[in-house]
Formats: C-alpha cells, sequence, structure tokens
C-alpha cells in the first residue's frame, strides 16, 4: 500500500539494484537499502517502505529465496535457501 500510493514504478526503478552481499554480521546473503532512498520521495518511514518492499519479494515464493528480513532504519535482508539441493 506505501509503495502503490506513494512513489511511482519509475521511483522504484531509480532507486532498484541497490542490492549488495551483506556483511557478515547479519547473517544474510545479501543487503538491500533501496527503502532508504525511497522514504525521502515518498515522504515515508524507510522501515515501512522496507516492510512493504519485503513483503512483496516475499509474495513472490522463489524458491531460492529462503526468507528476508528489515533490520536497521530500512535495510532488507535477502537469505539464500538451498533450492539447488546440492
Amino acid at each position: 500500500p506505501i509503495l502503490n500510493s506513494t512513489a511511482t514504478r519509475a521511483d522504484v526503478r531509480s532507486h532498484a539494484g541497490k542490492v549488495s552481499l551483506a556483511n557478515s554480521k547479519t547473517g544474510a546473503d545479501y543487503q538491500c537499502n533501496t527503502a532508504l532512498g525511497l522514504a525521502q520521495q515518498a515522504a515515508a518511514k524507510p522501515r515501512d517502505i522496507a516492510y512493504s518492499l519485503a513483503a512483496n519479494i516475499y509474495r513472490l515464493e522463489d524458491p531460492s529465496i529462503a526468507r528476508v528480513e528489515v533490520a536497521g532504519p530500512g535495510f532488507i535482508n535477502i537469505f539464500i535457501g538451498n533450492f539447488l539441493n546440492i
């Protein structure tokens, strides 16, 4: 709801790609700070946007994603699952 009402798809795309390997402290495989950049444009709290983004990632039901968490001021931590069964 937050993204649909306050940010355009162009806003999201302009901040997309800010996904990086997570630092070892989080235990996550990847970290995304997109919500921090969107918050200013959307006039919303970064954590609220991060929760919205995380929920959308979770809804993808991608077997490679084990779980998604929101941390700190609005980071999204992505944990990769063992989808290859190696």
